[in-house]
């Protein structure tokens, strides 16, 4: 009786978590993003448990931007707030690890840079192709952020807003964040 009540228990609890992500499925996306199928060199950069890609639908993203709003709210990151969330341009690679679940690495840009080109031996400055290609920034501050989600859990993990170079004493500052 007593595992009987302790399951009851936790499958109230996991199934409330579940409930409050999926109630408010009606909310508009009004920010910028990209689906990005990253190369394998990227995939080993996002996670090293990588199985294949998948694309996350509407209401994924909704859920996603759901548990982003948790996680800026419950660390509290200097400059990051829920307002501020709107201003960021959105990459999203969706994948299942390799025990089938499916995760989302989500990368944020606060502005689209230019970066050095180089067509037929010339160099040229050209902004960022961020819907086609993963930006990976070193630095940039609260400018550039990423964030782990497992959506069938509901969780994230590893919300890393990027650092600050202190070039008088070469050091960074980084702020990372365990899971929800």
């Amino acid at each position: 009786m007593k595992n009987l009540i302790i399951t009851l228990l936790l499958f109230t609890s996991a199934n409330s978590c579940t409930n409050k992500y999926r109630e408010k499925t009606s909310e508009p996306i009004n920010f910028e993003f990209a689906i990005i199928k990253p190369t394998v060199d990227e995939r080993q950069f996002i996670a090293q448990d990588f199985s294949e890609t998948w694309i996350p639908d509407t209401t994924d993203l909704i859920i996603i931007e759901q548990l982003i709003m948790d996680a800026v709210q419950k660390n509290k990151a200097d400059l990051l707030t829920r307002a501020s969330l709107p201003n960021y341009f959105r990459q999203y690679v969706g994948f299942l690890n390799t025990t089938g679940e499916r995760m989302v690495w989500v990368n944020a840009l606060c502005e689209i840079k230019e970066g050095m080109v180089e067509k037929n031996g010339e160099f040229f400055l050209e902004p960022w192709q961020w819907r086609e290609e993963l930006i990976i920034v070193e630095d940039g501050g609260h400018c550039f952020w990423n964030i782990l989600i497992n959506l069938d859990k509901y969780e994230y993990f590893q919300f890393f807003i990027n650092g600050v170079a202190f070039t008088s004493e070469n050091k960074q500052y980084k702020m990372m964040f365990g899971k929800c």
